[in-house]
């Protein structure tokens, strides 16, 4: 009968074998490294805890050394599966944040350049079309942007959209990039209705004098 002296000896040994492989497996996973590197990393911490086992076999504690190296490889895959969906949780809420910011700035450009036929004389005396809000082409222009902020402000009254977190703020996120795409095209199509030439348009002017950017009787999306 193995003493207690080997068994835990053994116990401990085996458990510091798979903590040192599991920390060692999740940096890699951590770093996003490839299937090659993780396989032959399990495969190294698979014959240690294989040769600790058998080293174990002598002094009579090769049963607990197997009971330990089972329990703690168990342990060891669960806290690995858990820090790996926790990672991927992170990635996923930082790629739709990061997606909500990029489609934001893309509103605030579309609308800054509708702002500039307002706000800066040259465009505002060269292009007067764009700025009549009777033709048809402002028109759609002012009912795209509607759409647009209508989109936002829901988003925003969304508390998990800010974070990109939660599953039910993707369709609206969906239907934001839909309502700035269209907003992106009438305005394109007014501008070509207008005349304006791609190399003269506000886009190449610089960022205009702030003001109003939205649609008559609309605050801007900062108030």
């Amino acid at each position: 009968m193995p003493d207690a002296t080997a068994l835990i000896v053994a116990t401990a040994a085996i458990a510091a074998l798979a903590g040192c492989a599991a920390w060692r497996i999740d940096a890699a996973l951590k770093r996003r490294a490839d299937a090659d590197t993780l396989f032959w990393l399990a495969f190294a911490a698979l014959l240690a805890l294989l040769a600790g086992c058998l080293a174990a076999v002598p002094a009579g504690a090769g049963g607990a050394a197997a009971a330990a190296a089972l329990i703690t490889t168990t342990a060891g895959t669960a806290w690995l599966g858990l820090r790996e969906q926790r990672r991927a949780g992170t990635r996923r809420t930082a790629a739709a944040s990061g997606r909500l910011r990029s489609l934001e700035t893309r509103h605030d450009a579309v609308l800054r350049r509708w702002a500039a036929y307002e706000l800066d004389p040259a465009l505002a005396l060269n292009y007067p079309a764009m700025s009549d809000t009777r033709g048809p082409e402002s028109r759609r222009v002012l009912a795209a942007m509607r759409e647009a902020l209508y989109r936002r402000r829901t988003l925003e009254s969304e508390p998990a959209a800010a974070s990109g977190q939660g599953a039910g703020t993707e369709p609206l996120v969906t239907d934001y990039a839909a309502s700035i795409l269209a907003l992106e095209r009438a305005l394109g199509a007014a501008e070509a209705a207008a005349g304006v030439e791609p190399s003269r348009g506000p886009a190449r002017l610089g960022e205009p004098p702030r003001g109003r950017v939205g649609p008559p009787g609309t605050p801007s999306p900062g108030a």
